[in-house]
């Protein structure tokens, strides 16, 4: 019995073997070319979590920081007693929500590792002038029997202090979106150079695979000629 089926040679096993590495290294580029984009769009994921997190967080201080506001104003003009209690107790709520928002914020900061100097000194300045409004309200409530006195601390230390406080607010989530932009930059600039090495050693690749098929061509036609 004999094999009458085609035999390779030595060469064109060789060759065939060649092409099955090239063909193996265009794959792998292939996987890392989506390797890299698919961990791109994690970190984007990711980055962009963090930032609705903390818009929510920083939003929910200011919402509570406008009822606190609300309720000491009530409180200014409001001689029933219900009244006072209910105020006082609308005031006491926000005030434990608050530090509730900043501690979970600061909680996120460290467990997101999102520390950077100037947003690190933004949220302490938040927490401070936080800190001053609430001993202002406080200061301004001994004053609620001299109407003339309370008038002129609310405008003139009170009011600054709230607004201050709000700004610190904004100052921290502005910081917040700038550092995040970095970050996002920073991700698509990694990206983009390890996108383009792959795409040039990729098509260096299929360069050499065609080159060895040419070869391959040209010498089968030289050798049925």
């Amino acid at each position: 019995m004999t094999d009458d089926g085609p035999r390779f040679t030595r060469k064109e096993f060789n060759q065939i073997r060649y092409l099955f590495y090239f063909a193996v290294f265009i794959i792998l580029f292939q996987v890392f070319q989506y390797i890299t984009t698919k961990n791109a769009l994690e970190k984007y994921k990711i980055l962009f979590s963090h930032v609705r997190e903390m818009v929510i967080l920083t939003n929910s201080v200011s919402l509570e920081t406008s009822t606190i506001h609300r309720a000491i104003l009530n409180l200014s003009f409001s001689s029933d007693s219900s009244d006072v209690v209910l105020f006082r107790k609308k005031l006491a709520d926000s005030e434990i929500k608050i530090e509730n928002k900043i501690a979970i914020i600061e909680n996120k900061i460290i467990t997101y590792d999102l520390y950077s100097f100037e947003k690190t000194l933004l949220f302490e300045n938040l927490k401070l002038a936080k800190k001053q409004y609430t001993e202002g309200y406080g200061n301004y409530f001994t004053l609620l029997s001299d109407s003339s006195k309370a008038v002129n601390f609310r405008r003139k230390i009170l009011r600054p202090a709230l607004d201050e406080f709000q700004r610190h607010q904004f100052l921290f989530i502005e910081r917040f979106f700038v550092d995040q932009k970095i970050l996002i930059d920073s991700i698509a600039e990694d990206s983009d150079k390890t996108g383009f090495r792959l795409l040039i050693t990729g098509n260096i690749l299929l360069g050499l695979v065609v080159i060895v098929i040419f070869y391959i061509l040209l010498s089968e036609r030289k050798r049925l000629i």
